[in-house]
């Protein structure tokens, strides 16, 4: 295993190495972080726009097939009251509450604080169930194995195999990862192992 190979591996420089040991990001990270975090934004963002609009459209489709009906202007019926009650008020509820959901999590910050663990490494393998869908509409569960790398207390889940390649169990590695994400920063052989 070589330094150069862990580093191409996770992504990180001689520069970020340095800033995490300190706790900190480096100026890529941080821009990196900033980057996702400005996508993670404008997509919840949109996505509550767009179910604003979906209400406000069911909400005129509604009340104008009501107008074209009559039922604005008479004394109506009270399976009538029911029928603008559930084509109007329950499907405004739905998006409404999906709506304040999106623009919730696109104000969500993430904790970016970074921290070290220091331990020996352990790979797990595990095995996760994936849904897929087939184009005539079936699910189809797929069994496929992953791999977890333990160190210390924490878990890393979905961790590229190729990374067996470069570090081998029972070693000892400090790992620098962004707390509210649980992504590896960088990370550093501290000693070969038993």
């Amino acid at each position: 295993m070589s330094d150069l190979e862990l580093q191409t591996l996770l992504g990180f420089n001689e520069e970020d190495l340095i800033a995490n040991r300190d706790c900190r990001l480096s100026a890529r990270q941080q821009e990196q972080i900033n980057r996702s975090e400005r996508l993670k934004k404008r997509l919840f963002a949109g996505t509550g726009i767009v179910l604003v609009l979906t209400a406000g459209s069911n909400a005129y489709g509604v009340i104008s097939s009501a107008a074209k009906q009559g039922l604005l202007f008479s004394a109506p019926w009270q399976n009538q009251i029911a029928s603008l009650v559930i084509g109007l008020g329950i499907p405004t509820l739905l998006f409404g509450f999906l709506a304040w959901g999106a623009f919730t999590f696109s104000t969500h910050k993430m904790d970016h604080s970074v921290r070290p663990v220091r331990g020996r490494v352990h790979f797990i393998k595990m095995e996760k169930a994936f849904a897929e869908k087939r184009p005539n509409g079936s699910i189809f569960y797929q069994t496929l194995e992953v791999y977890e790398l333990h160190v210390g207390k924490v878990n890393f889940e979905d961790i590229n195999q190729r990374i067996m390649d470069v570090i081998e169990a029972g070693d000892i590695y400090t790992f620098y990862y962004v707390k509210g994400t649980k992504n590896i920063l960088s990370a550093e052989c501290i000693a070969k192992g038993k």
